[in-house]
């Protein structure tokens, strides 16, 4: 039987333990801490449904607020912007990020104290 993306267990073969590790970063360290989490309450409660699925007919409960153009983290100036934010369940932000990842649009990038923005390479990429 083919993969299901919208189904709760994980494709044929990719058991949790046999998934690479998560070598990032805590949530709260990447941005998404107490102010994040208050916010987001915020948001799903005025966007309950999952934008992505209404495009199809569907009403799932948005449960991820998604940055529609990826962000580093809450350094990042477009991780506040609420105009850069939608409302997901949980299989289509993995869908997304997927995507994003594959397309090459997410954003490693690392700000540091000094509020240079430099990328993953380490070299100063002038914002």
């Amino acid at each position: 039987m083919p993969w299901n993306p919208f189904k709760k267990s994980p494709p044929v073969g990719m058991a949790k333990a046999q998934r690479a590790p998560d070598t990032r970063e805590s949530s709260t360290a990447r941005g998404y801490g107490s102010r994040w989490q208050r916010y987001r309450e915020q948001f799903l409660a005025e966007h309950p449904l999952c934008l992505n699925c209404l495009s199809f007919g569907r009403y799932e409960p948005a449960t991820v607020v998604d940055h529609i153009v990826p962000v580093a983290g809450a350094r990042d100036p477009g991780f506040w912007k609420k105009e850069n934010h939608q409302g997901l369940c949980h299989a289509c932000h993995n869908l997304k990020t997927a995507a994003d990842k594959a397309a090459g649009k997410t954003r490693n990038r690392i700000f540091p104290a000094d509020g240079a923005d430099k990328g993953t390479d380490g070299r100063n990429h002038g914002r």
